[in-house]
């Protein structure tokens, strides 16, 4: 009884063995006092490495850290680098925790210190040199574990094939809720739909309190185009965890492609954001009230100007959307107040060249509108729509073909017949260019 042997002679050995009962049998703070009387009396490693241990199992990082590096001044072995390393990865010091697995594997290329150090570069972002590491721990241990982060790190570095088939080894030797997860979330990024939403299905039965499992495989319908079943599992979501707001902008767009438009409004009313605004718009432009599309593509605009927002593709496609309602309305004068605004805040060498042809064209269509002259830049459009590569653009047209089929728009038969045939033209191009 290590109790009674301290109680006759209190030396530092028994406190070693002490601590290191108290160690396994969880009782860390008998534990840490044990260790701490045993390096008073006679400052071993093997003391210091254990309380380091103590230290690192309550999460007490930096304390975990100075003990270790006091066990590696007196004996610097590969498993003291390999515990330091670790007490630094958890810390979130990758690059200290990198150094440290480095060192272990000098010493002693084991398997786990190989998966270490991936794991450390994976968190790094440093994906190439992680798939290089799990690949080592791999080769002379085959985990689950290190299947599945190799894979994660293929995911991340956008090879999802590989990803695939490393998550499929993981799951063979233990099939574990998350690797289903990722490898159905890297189904959905190869739109091998079917199966990701079996994978999804399975990490739900294995995980079925998990919000993550019903809301992604909701986004997975959702792009299949199966909404109804999106709607379903995005509302299971919601109700798991009903702050998410993303998934509520992800169900209100699924009610709005199965023209369910006051929900949509409802779900995209439960945020105030740039997706919440976009869905607002688009959903009342479908119900032709074209004056709260404009008030919501207004407030995206001042949202990306509060927040110094630089994604210049969303301020073109609000600045557009915009000077579309103003011409099928017949507002000519608020037309030209939102081309002014487009060019005051957006100059022409920040746009792309599909984002230019749809600025002209609008302006073209403005000026057929309003009868004025549009030679200049019908040279322009032109000399743009000549060169095909690259050109590729999400524009819809759809609000346009509404209102160039519609008897009651008040244009001429020319002015149609000048529109339509400028309409095709620039939906051409974008069509070839994709």
């Amino acid at each position: 009884d290590f109790s009674r042997a301290i109680k006759l002679n209190p030396k530092a050995d028994f406190y070693y063995y002490r601590g290191t009962a108290y160690f396994y049998a969880n009782q860390y703070d008998k534990a840490i006092a044990d260790f701490s009387c045993a390096i008073k009396l006679n400052p071993k490693a093997d003391a210091y490495y254990y309380r380091g241990s103590v230290y690192h199992d309550i999460k007490q990082y930096d304390k975990a850290i100075a003990d270790f590096s006091s066990a590696i001044k007196l004996n610097p072995k590969a498993d003291f680098y390999y515990y330091r390393g670790t007490a630094y990865f958890y810390a979130n010091q990758y690059d200290k925790a990198i150094a440290d697995f480095s060192s272990a594997i000098k010493l002693n290329p084991k398997a786990d210190f190989y998966y270490y150090r991936g794991k450390a570069y994976f968190y790094a972002n440093q994906y190439d040199k992680a798939i290089a590491d799990f690949s080592s721990a791999i080769k002379l241990k085959p985990k689950a574990d290190g299947y599945y982060y190799r894979g994660k790190a293929y995911f991340y570095a956008n090879q999802y094939d590989k990803a695939i088939v490393d998550f499929s080894s993981a799951i063979k030797l233990n099939p574990k809720a998350d690797f289903y997860y990722y490898r159905g979330t890297a189904y959905s990024y190869i739109k091998q739909y079917n199966k990701a939403i079996a994978d999804l299905s399975q990490y739900i039965k294995l995980n079925p309190n998990s919000d993550k499992g019903y809301h992604y495989r909701g986004l997975v319908y959702f792009s299949a185009k199966q909404y109804n079943k999106a709607i379903i599992d995005l509302s299971h979501t919601i109700k798991l965890n009903p702050k998410r707001e993303r998934v509520y902008h992800a169900r209100g767009f699924a009610y709005f492609f199965t023209e369910q438009y006051n929900k949509a409004i409802q779900d995209f009313s439960m945020s105030h954001d740039i997706y919440a605004y976009f869905g607002l718009a688009k959903t009342y432009c479908k119900l032709k009230q074209y004056g709260k599309a404009i008030e919501n593509y207004s407030k995206i605009l001042e949202l990306m100007r509060s927040t110094k927002a630089q994604e210049i593709s969303k301020y073109i496609d609000c600045y557009s959307a915009i000077m579309e309602i103003c011409l099928i309305t017949g507002k000519t004068d608020q037309f030209n107040h939102w081309l002014n605004q487009f060019e005051k805040n957006i100059k022409e060498d920040k746009l792309s060249r599909s984002n230019l042809i749809i600025k002209l064209y609008f302006i073209l269509l403005n000026k057929c509108v309003m009868n004025k002259p549009v030679v200049d830049i019908e040279k322009r459009l032109n000399t743009l729509l000549k060169n095909k590569e690259g050109i590729d653009s999400s524009w819809s047209f759809e609000l346009t073909d509404e209102w160039l089929k519609n008897p009651k728009n008040s244009l001429t038969p020319k002015q149609i017949k000048y529109s339509q045939d400028l309409t095709k033209k620039v939906k051409d191009v974008f069509e070839k260019g994709k």
